[in-house]
């Protein structure tokens, strides 16, 4: 390791605090160190040239932040638990010095997350594009109506949904916001998208399993507005007749673990028992 970067919340002190003792202890190794806001994210691209890893200062949501900032680059992202739930984090806060050694020594394995790849099209022209790590979400917007949505796997016929919205998302995302829609889990290890509707109207769809090859569209039937969101962190609004264009990503994010290949079940245990 010849530079590292450090990513921490900023709403959280401790964590600002944390960054500047990391970059001084690693300063004594000779390691060169970059600290950034996670909500800066172009800030942060801008020093990313030569860096070798990131450590996140936070919670889940720092994370799936780092996730962004570092996937086109594939820097491996070791996550130090600040938040509530810390899912997705390697390390708590005490483990700080262990965090630094196993990135200098190389003790660690990297646990490869598939993404997704969300395009946002409007009269035949995309708007916008972006890589999500947990899900993309289709959903009302400030009006408290259902939405009218056409669902199409493939290209084939569509279904369509009356509901609050629906989910799509990766084996990562789906212990967040797909499990609380009652969606299944799936191992991070197996490469599928889960698509779930929430709160369907007068529909007995369940969640759709499918394969990582699959390329979703949703088109909002709705005249009221709708938005869609990206890892719960990017919203755009859409309009009725807009489609979302959902698949796998070419890119993958990395995170550095220490525990076993078999870590993610112990982890569903403490979360969830």
């Amino acid at each position: 390791m010849h530079k590292i970067g450090v990513l921490y919340h900023p709403r959280v002190p401790a964590t600002l605090e944390a960054a500047q003792q990391i970059r001084e202890s690693l300063a004594q190794s000779g390691v060169s160190v970059w600290v950034a806001s996670a909500w800066d994210e172009d800030d942060a691209r801008r020093s990313l040239d030569g860096t070798d890893a990131l450590i996140s200062l936070g919670g889940d949501g720092t994370i799936l932040r780092a996730a962004r900032i570092g996937v086109e680059r594939g820097v491996p992202i070791a996550g130090v638990n600040y938040g509530r739930v810390g899912f997705l984090s390697e390390y708590q806060p005490q483990d700080v010095p262990r965090c630094l050694s196993d990135l200098l020594e190389g003790r660690y394995w990297l646990d490869e997350r598939m993404m997704l790849h969300c395009e946002l099209w409007r009269a035949g022209k995309i708007l916008v594009h972006y890589d999500a790590l947990n899900d993309v979400v289709i959903g009302r917007g400030t009006v408290a109506r259902v939405v009218r949505l056409r669902l199409s796997v493939d290209g084939q016929l569509p279904i369509r949904l009356v509901a609050d919205g629906v989910i799509v998302s990766t084996p990562t995302g789906s212990t967040a916001y797909t499990v609380a829609a009652g969606g299944p889990i799936a191992d991070p290890r197996v490469r599928v998208i889960l698509v779930t509707p929430i709160a369907p109207h007068l529909s007995v769809l369940g969640s759709l399993v499918l394969p990582d090859t699959s390329t979703i569209e949703i088109a909002v039937d709705s005249d009221y507005p709708a938005l869609v969101s990206m890892d719960g962190q990017i919203e755009m609004a859409m309009e009725a007749n807009d489609v979302v264009r959902v698949k796998t990503s070419r890119y993958v994010s990395r995170f550095v673990r220490t525990q076993s290949q078999e870590y993610f079940y112990t982890a569903l245990t403490k979360r969830f028992a």
